[in-house]
């Protein structure tokens, strides 16, 4: 007995010693995923060492491609003996799982453009891995298992970004724990994950950045996230990357840390990676503060201040106004907090317009993008672009390409959907169908739009009237710049006129000229004739009438207007096929940006679309031409969309087109939809302004305003334009004429002034 204790101790010590052989050691573990081997001082550019986790001591990093890594070290540098890590991606269909077995996984320098900050020369979070896209793997999960870790907890500070997208590609983690095995399948509403949102801009020349994604340092939810996993005995660690945008699904892993022990969370503050900007908007329009970047450890909250005050309820990560007034004009900032820290961001300076909104016109129906499969709100496509009044029929058509060409009745007077009209024969696409007319006799015209007219021709086709059975007739296919610069850009614009063998067809080419082409129809009602009109008086590369053209009062006149340039009113000689300008309406008249332009020969009025001005909403503008050559055109009325789906098509011009019908105007704006309006022609004081304020020694001011005559008008005060009510300034003056003046006296050092009429 005493001879086989000993015995017995012996062989118990060595199989204890055998055991702590073969389990791994708990440690800290750095995966650098990428070509490029971390050196030097960006050893510790990462998120375990930021946030806490990882001491700056340790530096030993593993390089991983898309290898699987059995020579792995720990961050000490000591060898992490059985310690073991494989790689693999999802299968061709499957979007919730990785196959170990999979190696089609890709490595790239992905920061290779992006050199600055935390990704700077070769940081780890630099470059990385992603899962490739193939015919037949569509998706694009990324995924890694760890075999041979000790039993415990260990948080995984977890760095992946897409830096080859144009657009927000946000990445999504999964990690558990589990038996080893050869897949790993992963269930978004069970597993533990957690969403970095690696904001990525493509500023110009395809060159991918982070901007405005935070580049300067480590924020949690931007640019890194950590996740939490509790190893049993024996379990493997998985851990699975997949891109959550909704055309970018790729996975990316730059780099994780798996650290032994819980999260350190005091490096992650709540802080502002983009500060709120500033915003202008139209009186009665939406305000939506919406474009900050936060990070910080969750849970974050949010108080915002208007000119540091706390805005009662304001506690979302935006801030949205829905009618704004002038009194929400000011400075506005947020703070977020979490349990770390509180950050205050910079002011953003909000800016509100006033609208001229008036009865002469009242809004009777809309179809806004979504509300037909046909109105859309798609960005550089631009879908529906013609819209014309049919006088005989009192039917509004509507040129709508998506899905496919087609030209739908619609009942002017609510909107409803009649019927489609027969398009057989009409080329597909915008080289097809693009803008529509209806003559005075109820024959309707189709143009397409042609970037080199030789390559489609511009075409015409004519429908006897705007039936579901009427078949079309091609009435031209050619280039309209035959005895001028040919190959141009056609079709942007389109306005009708006659009926019979005298209809006329006016339209102009897109850039580089400084003339238009008026179709004449033959005498035989076969086909029309082009007949170019040169502007004397125009630069020849002005491009003058690109974006709206329209006939004008008598008959041998037309407006035009672009965007950037004056609204022009040209006569014409057609026998000479020459023309000038007549009359020239200042940008502080008739905006720059209005476009798209129709006008009223009966009831003297011009009505477009303006703004291109990325915050304020499109809007209808409507103006009284009756005196134009006395006053200019005078601002009738201005009317919002109620979406602002601004479009980046022909430099940020966009398409669309405005009607006259009856009583009648409709405004399509692509992008956001069909507007109708009842015109209220029994006002009975057209819409005026003042002309002149001029001060006067004695504290007195002057001021003229255009009038008419039987009319009296009151002048009015204040000392604040935004705020405080207006107090007559004087007694009433009759209208002297076109114009009226009169001499007040100051009561204010500073004063507002304004003009009523009655």
């Amino acid at each position: 007995m005493k001879i086989r204790q000993p015995n017995r101790g012996k062989i118990w010590i060595a199989t204890c010693l055998v055991a702590l052989g073969l389990a791994a050691q708990a440690g800290t573990l750095l995966l650098d995923f990428g070509p490029t081997a971390v050196s030097g001082t960006d050893a510790t550019l990462d998120l375990g060492h930021f946030a806490g986790g990882v001491p700056a001591t340790l530096v030993s990093w593993n390089t991983v491609v898309n290898a699987d890594n059995s020579a792995l070290v720990y961050a000490d540098g000591t060898a992490a003996t059985g310690v073991s890590l494989v790689v693999g991606r999802s299968p061709a269909g499957v979007t919730n799982a990785v196959d170990f077995t999979k190696k089609q996984v890709s490595s790239s320098a992905l920061g290779s453009t992006l050199n600055v900050g935390i990704y700077t020369n070769t940081s780890p979070s630099r470059d990385g891995i992603f899962a490739t896209g193939t015919a037949t793997v569509s998706t694009n999960v990324l995924g890694l298992r760890v075999d041979g870790l000790a039993a415990g907890t260990y948080t995984l500070y977890i760095s992946g970004r897409n830096t080859s997208t144009g657009f927000n590609a946000a990445q999504q983690f999964f990690a558990t724990n589990g038996p080893s095995g050869t897949t790993f399948t992963f269930a978004s509403a069970t597993t533990p994950s957690a969403v970095a949102a690696n904001t990525a801009v493509t500023p110009g020349a395809g060159n991918p950045s982070q901007a405005p994604a935070i580049t300067g340092t480590f924020a949690y939810g931007d640019n890194g996230v950590l996740l939490v996993v509790n190893l049993s005995a024996g379990d493997s660690l998985y851990l699975a990357a997949t891109g959550v945008a909704t055309n970018e699904f790729r996975g990316f892993l730059n780099a994780v840390e798996i650290v032994s022990g819980g999260p350190v969370l005091t490096n992650f503050p709540a802080t502002i990676g983009t500060q709120p900007a500033g915003f202008t908007a139209y009186q009665g329009a939406k305000i939506a503060l919406n474009n900050v970047k936060y990070g910080g450890y969750p849970p974050l909250t949010y108080q915002w201040f208007f000119n540091t005050a706390p805005i009662t309820g304001a506690t979302n990560s935006t801030l949205t106004i829905s009618n704004a007034t002038a009194e929400n004009a000011g400075s506005y900032n947020v703070a977020v907090a979490n349990a770390v820290a509180t950050n205050f961001s910079s002011n953003a300076i909000v800016t509100i317009v006033p609208l001229y909104d008036t009865a002469q016109m009242t809004n009777i129906w809309s179809l806004l993008p979504g509300d037909r499969f046909y109105v859309t709100a798609t960005n550089n496509n631009n879908f529906e672009r013609g819209l014309a009044y049919d006088p005989v029929s009192g039917d509004l058509l509507l040129v709508a390409q998506y899905p496919t060409n087609n030209v739908v009745v619609l009942n002017a007077a609510d909107g409803t959907e009649k019927y489609f009209m027969n398009l057989s024969g009409v080329t597909a696409g915008a080289a097809g169908a693009n803008l529509v007319g209806v003559a005075d006799d109820g024959a309707v015209y189709l143009a397409n739009v042609t970037a080199n007219a030789a390559l489609p021709n511009y075409t015409i086709w004519r429908w006897a009237d705007d039936g579901p059975t009427t078949t079309p007739t091609e009435m031209f296919a050619g280039d309209p710049g035959f005895f001028g610069p040919t190959g141009l850009r056609w079709g942007d614009n389109l306005a009708i006129r006659g009926a019979g063998t005298d209809t006329q067809i006016l339209t102009a080419p897109g850039v580089n000229t400084n003339f238009v082409c008026l179709f004449t129809m033959d005498p035989s009602g076969a086909f029309f004739n082009p007949n170019l009109i040169t502007i004397t008086n125009v630069a020849p590369n002005s491009a003058f009438a690109q974006f709206g053209i329209t006939f004008g009062p008598g008959t041998n006149t037309f407006w035009v207007k672009t965007v950037n340039q004056p609204l022009y009113l040209v006569q014409f000689d057609l026998a000479s096929g020459y023309g000038a300008v007549i009359y020239t309406a200042s940008n502080n008249l008739v905006p720059a940006n209005f476009r798209m332009i129709a006008m009223d020969k009966n009831q003297k009025w011009l009505a477009g679309v303006m703004t291109l001005n990325a915050q304020l909403v499109d809007n209808v503008r409507l103006y009284d031409i009756s005196a134009y050559t006395n006053s200019g055109p005078v601002l009738a009325d201005q009317e919002l969309y109620a979406t602002a789906n601004h479009s980046s098509f022909l430099s940020g011009a966009g398409t669309g087109a405005t009607v006259f019908g009856g009583n009648y105007l409709f405004a399509l704006d692509s992008n956001n939809g069909i507007k109708a309006f009842l015109i209220d022609t029994n006002t009975i004081l057209p819409p005026f302004r003042i002309l002149n304020v001029t001060s006067l020694p004695g504290a007195k001011v002057a001021l003229t305003w255009q009038s008419v005559s039987g009319h009296s008008y009151q002048v009015q005060t204040r000392t604040n334009l935004f705020s405080g009510s207006w107090g007559d300034l004087g007694g009433t003056v009759p209208a002297s004429g076109i114009q009226t003046s009169t001499t007040n006296s100051l009561a204010q050092p500073v004063q507002f002034f304004r003009v009523t009429g009655h």
